[in-house]
């Protein structure tokens, strides 16, 4: 008996290796092939295309894809010309970035759909290059580095991931970039500028995702945005002073339409709040004093089914809540308006340090925002009058007295 059961565990020691070794192979066996190595190509200094048999044809200072290029990267070593995509694909294996421009100039890309890559357009020390009318779908789409003058306009943006990622972000010595009509959906911060100033963003569609718009940075503007169902609208996280954020749409499943947690005289006016958990918040829970929130100026907005329409966090400091003549519309008011004129006769109180004297008795008009077939599209010459208008508006708005005598 005891040798038939030392032989029945013999064998089945025996049978355990056995498939503890055929479980190695599975294991370091490899069933899918090795992902192809990157090909680099290049648009050489002199203007070539490297390597030759790359599908681009060139005309003049113009150059044509003909056809995808997948696991491939594209780096642009020559200023004053136009890629354009013609529609084809650039796709990548999720690293690198598609398209690389490094202390280029006048460069156009377009029409180019961009994918699997950590960047799909990467700017460094460029100006006065145009990314337009491409198809990005990548974990970070535009990163703008030490880059001004650009143009980033009619892109339909698509991120990998809500959480994380950003459709363009505007890194710091990034200065006077337009981001114009563009459609973004599903990324995790539409645009972020981070310690960027003198941008302007404006006329784009952000659906889903996560904060629309994120500001650390001065005189921007942010303009004529349609926000949907986003977790955030925009956020002036701080540093952030002088920007003026004003015609904006923000609706809908939204935590919060507009934050200010670090700023001044900021100006915020005919933006349209709605359906939001709280409409608008000043300062953090928390008290940090050093993160000032101070002379930031509410008016001509309209604030409509919230939730919560102000948050007030630890904020000493004074803000205001009109421009000295008409403040905001708030859908909560119960107030009147004997004399017809549009104004609450009585104020809206925020708390004991904030009120809106002149609230308004009617909401602005603003139609359900539509993603449009085609974006629409934003002159360049227009830029530098808004930044004039914005300015000149600011300017008059602080030097008026907020409160009535």
């Amino acid at each position: 008996m005891k040798k038939t059961v030392s032989v029945f565990i013999l064998l089945f020691v025996l049978f355990l290796a056995y498939i503890s070794l055929q479980f190695v192979d599975l294991v370091s066996a490899n069933f899918l092939p090795p992902p192809p190595p990157t090909v680099q190509v290049y648009i050489r200094p002199d203007g070539t295309v490297d390597p030759a048999t790359t599908p681009i044809e060139r005309f003049g200072n113009v150059y044509v894809f003909v056809d995808n290029l997948l696991n491939h990267t594209l780096e642009v070593q020559c200023d004053n010309i136009v890629v354009d995509g013609a529609g084809f694909t650039l796709k990548g294996v999720g690293v690198n970035a598609g398209v690389t421009l490094s202390g280029r100039k006048n460069v156009t890309i377009k029409n180019l759909d961009i994918r699997n890559y950590v960047m799909s357009v990467w700017l460094q020390q460029s100006s006065k290059n145009t990314i337009s009318d491409n198809i990005m779908l990548t974990f970070f789409n535009v990163i703008l580095d030490s880059s001004s003058n650009n143009q980033i306009t009619g892109n339909n943006i698509t991120g990998q991931d809500t959480g994380y990622g950003y459709g363009v972000q505007v890194n710091s010595g990034s200065f006077n970039n337009s981001i114009i009509g563009n459609s973004f959906t599903d990324t995790g911060i539409g645009v972020r500028v981070e310690g960027g100033d003198y941008n302007l963003i404006s006329g784009n569609y952000f659906i889903r995702g996560g904060t629309s718009v994120l500001v650390r940075g001065c005189y921007n503007i942010i303009s004529k945005n349609n926000m949907v169902d986003g977790r955030g609208g925009i956020s002036v996280t701080g540093p952030g002073s002088y920007n003026t954020i004003f015609g904006n749409n923000i609706r809908g499943k939204s935590k919060c339409g507009i934050k200010i947690y670090h700023g001044s005289s900021n100006t915020v006016y005919e933006n349209y709040v709605a359906n939001c958990a709280v409409g608008v918040k000043l300062g953090f829970d928390l008290e940090f004093p050093d993160r000032k929130v101070e002379n930031n100026v509410f008016y001509h907005n309209s604030f409509v089914n919230n939730t919560q329409y102000v948050f007030i966090g630890y904020v000493p400091d004074s803000n205001f809540w009109n421009n000295g003549k008409k403040g905001n519309y708030w859908g909560n008011y119960n107030g009147t308006d004997t004399d017809g004129d549009g104004i609450g006769d009585t104020p809206y109180i925020i708390d004991d340090d904030n009120t809106d004297y002149y609230p308004l008795m009617e909401p602005l008009e603003f139609l359900e925002p539509t993603i449009p077939e085609t974006i629409p599209e934003f002159p360049s010459w227009i830029i530098l009058p808004l930044f004039f208008v914005a300015t000149l508006v600011s300017v008059a708005i602080k030097r008026k007295v907020f409160r009535p005598t």
